[in-house]
């Protein structure tokens, strides 16, 4: 999918076609494949955020552990 001289074109099989030329329904689905790959760029971009978030908490928390801090009445066993 681009935007070139004559509008937006659509690749498929190695051949370009041009979205204007498409029926109704084809525009449409066109725009929402359009849509919808915006909405998953941001949602990437979101995910990315959160992930980074989420470290940077438990580094806060790591940073700030203390022996003293042990729970001894439950046994220490690695993370799986």
């Amino acid at each position: 999918m681009s935007e070139e001289g004559n509008g937006w074109t659509y690749t498929a099989d190695d051949k370009i076609y041009l979205v204007n030329k498409f029926t109704d329904e084809g525009q449409v689905a066109f725009k929402l494949i359009v849509e919808t790959n915006t909405e998953l760029d941001a949602a990437r971009k979101k995910t990315m955020q959160l992930e980074m978030a989420v470290r940077g908490f438990n580094a806060v928390i790591s940073g700030q552990l203390t022996d003293d801090m042990i729970n001894e009445e439950v046994e220490n066993t690695p993370e799986e």
